[in-house]
């Protein structure tokens, strides 16, 4: 059987972007097949997958959280990119309620969750949200950690608050997580 020829990749990547923050898939009869061949610029040739991103332009609390849960339930995947442990969000659930900081949300709907090299790790709070999930009976094994993820340790939150301190009343307003430093 013939195999179909490789194809431009698209920039878009089957995606449509409105707003500063929110990414939605293309109408299911003008998306990509859900993997194809497709050329790179130095004709290397790899596969094209349908992906969804979210990305915030702003200062945190824009609704990243929200809509990456919305998107998450059709998702074979969730990839956390970047940041850390200085913000989070709740997903409720039927009756059920998730306080998540680190794991993507994609974890309340049993997806694949990977918490890539862009973000920044406390160990101690990805423990603690790791168990608190755990306890709330979610299948934690799914969670995969990037080895080039990024380590906040308590040297850091040390940085972090002497910063903080050697501002004055110049000081940001930091989390004192360090994940500045």
């Amino acid at each position: 059987s013939a195999t179909a020829p490789p194809v431009p990749c698209p920039s878009s990547f089957d995606a449509i972007w409105e707003g500063s923050t929110t990414v939605l898939p293309v109408p299911a009869e003008k998306a990509a097949p859900r993997a194809r061949p497709c050329s790179t610029r130095k004709d290397r040739g790899g596969l094209l997958l349908p992906t969804v991103v979210v990305v915030g332009t702003q200062w945190g609390d824009e609704g990243k959280g929200k809509i990456t849960d919305y998107l998450a339930a059709a998702a074979d995947t969730v990839v956390r990119y970047q940041g850390g442990h200085n913000a989070g969000h709740t997903v409720i659930v039927g009756d059920r309620e998730f306080q998540l900081h680190l794991v993507p949300s994609g974890i309340v709907h049993g997806k694949r969750c990977i918490i890539g090299n862009g973000v920044v790790l406390d160990p101690w709070a990805f423990c603690a949200e790791r168990e608190a999930l755990a306890t709330q009976g979610l299948d934690v094994e799914r969670i995969a950690i990037s080895d080039a993820a990024h380590l906040i340790l308590p040297m850091h939150q040390a940085l972090d608050a002497a910063e903080e301190q050697r501002r004055g009343a110049d000081r940001l307003g930091t989390t004192l997580r360090g994940v500045g430093p």
